[in-house]
């Protein structure tokens, strides 16, 4: 359950960067790419993503290039249709999170967070050395 808190405290990336003074000499994705740095060094996550909801890249920090780019635009997008997909199914509106886990330990959360009046998803494959 700790990477669900520090999943939520993740999350608080577009507060972060949001509420920085606007500093011209930093885009928007500059910032939130330095807070994912931040995230990444801390040892958990191998890399980190942010999508719009159409699938377009926003941000990202793979510093081993772990993840092929194609790949998890992919299956962000592909995440995107099961959160229409429950919500039809089921009625569950607004899904907070998905957390894909293999066999081998390996796992990626994506988070859905407000972003601009849009749902963003934050994707974070999880370090497997992290997991106990």
């Amino acid at each position: 359950m700790e990477e669900r808190s520090k999943m939520e405290s993740d999350s608080s990336i577009y507060k972060k960067t949001h509420s920085q003074e606007n500093d011209n000499s930093q885009s928007l994705q500059e910032r939130i790419e330095e807070q994912m740095k931040k995230i990444v060094d801390l040892g958990n996550y191998e890399s980190v993503f942010l999508f719009d909801q159409e699938g377009l890249q926003l941000a990202q920090y793979a510093p081993r290039g772990i993840v092929e780019e194609v790949r998890v635009i992919e299956i962000s997008l592909m995440i995107m249709e099961i959160n229409k997909t429950v919500h039809d199914l089921a009625g569950i509106t607004d899904l907070k999170e998905i957390i894909v886990e293999g066999v081998d330990g390996g796992k990626i959360i994506f988070r859905f967070i407000p972003f601009y009046g849009q749902t963003a998803i934050f994707v974070a494959v999880i370090d497997r050395k992290s997991v106990v």
